[in-house]
């Protein structure tokens, strides 16, 4: 036999094995959305539908879409794990603009283990802002590149290294401005996505 077809033997038998262990092993998921308490100690939350847009982009997927008064600040949480549909996993800023927004500013806030944006909106005379972050269970970080790349090894290495990546976002409730940093630290829950 000659040498190259030894090496594409080997290479489909590898690429065989590969495809058996995903089917065999399926991805778990997160579960970190699952257990995300409605009410704890300094905040309590309710359950929120999807809108129809919504429902589309994030079939397959599990997600979570609350409010949550945090020691009397009220904002609105979309938790996303693309486990179930990778697509769901997307940037943020691309949903702002598909909804009128224009981002008119951004700044880091500070996490455990890594950091989130947070962005300044405007649509017409309208001000807003939201906060997020992807987060792997141990590292959290605003990178829209970073998680999707960290998401492809994952998948490529069965997640034997990392827990799946989710996409969390958080914008106020209502018209007024959150301090985002103490809602953050008086919910840590959320950083433990």
């Amino acid at each position: 036999m000659r040498p190259r077809h030894v090496f594409l033997g080997l290479l489909l038998a590898a690429v065989g094995v590969w495809l058996a262990c995903a089917r065999l092993f399926p991805p778990a998921g997160s579960g970190r959305l699952l257990r995300l308490p409605l009410k704890g100690a300094g905040f309590r939350g309710a359950e929120l539908a999807l809108q129809p847009v919504e429902q589309a982009v994030l079939a397959g997927a599990t997600w979570r879409k609350r409010t949550y008064d945090v020691g009397g600040q009220q904002c609105v949480l979309i938790a996303i794990d693309g486990t179930g549909n990778r697509h769901a996993l997307h940037d943020p800023t691309y949903c702002f603009r598909g909804a009128g927004w224009e981002i008119v500013g951004q700044q880091t806030l500070a996490l455990d283990g890594g950091e989130a944006r947070r962005v300044q909106l405007r649509r017409g005379q309208e001000r807003s802002e939201a906060v997020y972050w992807y987060s792997d269970g141990r590292t959290r970080q605003p990178n829209a590149w970073r998680a999707w790349t960290g998401t492809i090894l994952q998948r490529l290495q069965l997640r034997r290294w990392s827990g799946e990546t989710v996409l969390v976002m958080l914008q106020p409730a209502g018209a007024r401005a959150l301090d985002w940093p103490t809602l953050l630290r008086d919910f840590p829950e959320l950083q433990q996505l």
